[in-house]
């Protein structure tokens, strides 16, 4: 089989990979943190790709990604935009 675009392209970069839920961000998987140690078995992918879920990449050490959201806009005068909050 070959698996559509959206699964194959992540799967080349050798990034974990996991279904989510259509219009979602949550796993459509009972259980994903096995992902978090190894990516799965490409019939798993075949599967979840013939259910057309959206596609989850998995961050961290198993994919070589870090990622970072900021979504929290600081609100302190004295702070230049984009600076980092103290710890």
């Amino acid at each position: 089989m070959s698996l559509p675009e959206m699964w194959a392209l992540p799967l080349r970069m050798g990034w974990s990979v996991l279904p989510l839920r259509p219009r979602d961000k949550r796993p459509a998987i009972p259980t994903w943190t096995e992902y978090q140690r190894h990516s799965p078995d490409p019939a798993e992918v075949e599967r979840w790709a013939a259910k057309e879920c959206n596609v989850g990449v998995v961050t961290g050490a198993v994919s070589g990604l870090l990622v970072l959201d900021l979504d929290k806009q600081l609100r302190s005068p004295r702070r230049r935009p984009g600076a980092f909050p103290p710890r």
